[in-house]
């Protein structure tokens, strides 16, 4: 009588194999959950400042659509400011023309765009930082056919970004 021994199990190199497989799509899956996640935070980084964009460049072309009476360049630090009275205001109610300028102020180091409005019948003023995504503001104005420095109704903004310029051009009441 012969006995044969059965052995039930896996052999090192079996299981040596399944594991160095096994690793490897770790590995893949790890690459890819990676990647995926890599892309929703870019995404959602393009997406914020999109919205910055789109909301900044609303609320100016809403306060120059408002606008009363004449656009005003006046100088504060050696920058330039865009200023002018406004029915568009962002904290009184009803119909009350207030001040508003727009500049770009250092704040703790960091560089921000600023809406300024004034409001002479109270004798207030309030100055609020929108966005430190832009470095720069420009405008020129729409001038006997060409851009100049001129004052007219029709202003070109260029706002200097980070990594991304925006330029639009509005027109306030004549």
């Amino acid at each position: 009588m012969l006995f044969t021994v059965r052995r039930s199990g896996f052999t090192l190199l079996e299981i040596l194999i399944a594991v160095f497989l096994s690793s490897i799509i770790m590995v893949g899956l790890y690459e890819l959950f990676n990647s995926v996640l890599n892309a929703k935070t870019f995404s959602e980084t393009r997406q914020d400042k999109t919205e910055i964009i789109y909301k900044v460049v609303s609320l100016m072309q809403r306060d120059i659509r408002c606008k009363v009476g004449d656009f005003f360049v006046t100088y504060r630090g050696g920058k330039r400011i865009l200023d002018f009275n406004t029915t568009d205001s962002l904290f009184y109610s009803g119909f009350v023309v207030v001040n508003v300028s727009y500049y770009t102020e250092e704040i703790d180091g960091k560089v921000y765009l600023v809406r300024e409005e004034k409001n002479s019948d109270l004798n207030e003023d309030i100055a609020i930082p929108l966005t430190d995504y832009f470095r720069n503001i420009e405008f020129k104005f729409y001038y006997a056919g060409e851009w100049t420095d001129t004052v007219s109704p029709i202003v070109k903004i260029t706002l200097y970004g980070k990594d991304k310029n925006v330029s639009f051009v509005t027109r306030g009441v004549i």
